[in-house]
């Protein structure tokens, strides 16, 4: 008579035995929604599925979370090891997402291979987070990758002048302290991503720019802020001039400060956000003239939500003297200094 232990043996047999017998396809899709580091264990099951797992389309590396060790040295070097196998181990199949997250493992050779592999699997999404201050050297293809969809680069890194940019698929572009060395550089950046819609800006240095230009026609959604770069090292664009062109941009949030802002027609804007921040050195009286401006431009828009915040107090009697005939929703919020 069989005992309880053989017939759960028995069932997972079976239930094995039924998952083995799925196309390799299905399996991949299944391996997906595992973390990367129990689909790769699945290498042991059997001589079928010892590849299985090089097949996976997203891969989603965080040196943080894929390893415990208290030593940061051997936590490194099993990263190290488990990224290349990843990449290295891959034939064929193209890289759909390709998520970098780097706390303690910082060698620059790794980093640089590692972003060539996903490159070469065509990749579309690419995220590189970095939070180190040390500057970082990125491969020059990374900058004329075709495949590239979307991209997010959170890397202490100076796009250098000699630069070449070529995004014709880039739609979704994120970037974090990264510095734009000069005029020209930033221009060809932004005017390289034909198709570019989604545009985020965040704790860069723009210092060294006089007209900070970004032209993408595309564009529906843009948002730039100084705020962490402005928190440690000053304001980043007080002697900058800030050209703005993008007819179809739908949304427009704005959290730094510019000696001139010119934005063009903006006959698609359905909402606009400015922030003053509380950290820079830009006199009410300054900020107020700024935003007369900026207002300006956007009555003549059909903008239909508007928010202003800051330690602005001279902003309410500027905004007796503009008239918006389509907003249905103002927000104001004065921020203590």
């Amino acid at each position: 008579m069989p005992t309880s232990r053989t017939n759960a043996k028995k069932c997972l047999y079976q239930g094995e035995a039924r998952l083995s017998s799925l196309p390799d396809h299905i399996l991949h899709r299944i391996l997906s929604f595992l973390p990367i580091k129990d689909a790769v264990r699945t290498s042991i099951l059997s001589t079928r599925w010892k590849y299985l797992w090089t097949f996976i389309t997203h891969l989603y590396l965080d040196d943080g979370l894929l390893f415990c060790d208290k030593n940061v040295k051997e936590k490194s070097r099993r990263f190290v090891y488990f990224v290349d196998r990843a990449l290295m181990l891959r034939t064929v199949s193209n890289l759909d997402t390709f998520s970098l997250r780097c706390h303690y493992c910082i060698d620059p050779c790794r980093f640089n291979a590692w972003i060539n592999a996903a490159i070469q699997h065509q990749v579309q999404n690419l995220s590189l987070s970095i939070p180190v201050k040390q500057p970082i050297n990125l491969p020059r293809c990374l900058f004329t990758c075709r495949s590239l969809i979307s991209l997010r680069l959170e890397v202490n890194y100076q796009l250098k002048p000699s630069l070449r940019f070529c995004f014709p698929s880039l739609k979704k572009l994120h970037l974090s302290f990264i510095t734009f060395s000069n005029d020209y550089s930033t221009k060809q950046l932004f005017s390289s991503c034909p198709i570019l819609e989604e545009l985020q800006i965040i704790g860069c240095n723009w210092k060294k720019l006089k007209v900070f230009n970004i032209s993408a026609p595309a564009l529906k959604t843009l948002s730039i802020s100084d705020f962490h770069y402005n928190c440690n090292r000053g304001n980043p664009g007080e002697n900058v001039v800030f050209k703005l062109y993008a007819p179809r941009v739908v949304t427009l949030d704005i959290y730094f400060w510019a000696r001139v802002y010119s934005l063009g027609d903006l006959p698609s804007l359905a909402a606009f956000s400015i922030h003053s921040d509380r950290y820079s050195e830009v006199s009410n009286r300054k900020f107020g003239l700024v935003l007369l401006d900026l207002l300006n431009v956007v009555s003549k828009t059909k903008a239909k939500r508007l928010k202003i915040s800051g330690s602005v107090i001279e902003v309410r009697l500027l905004l007796s003297t503009i008239s918006f005939y389509c907003l249905l929703s103002f927000v104001f919020v004065l921020q203590s200094i």
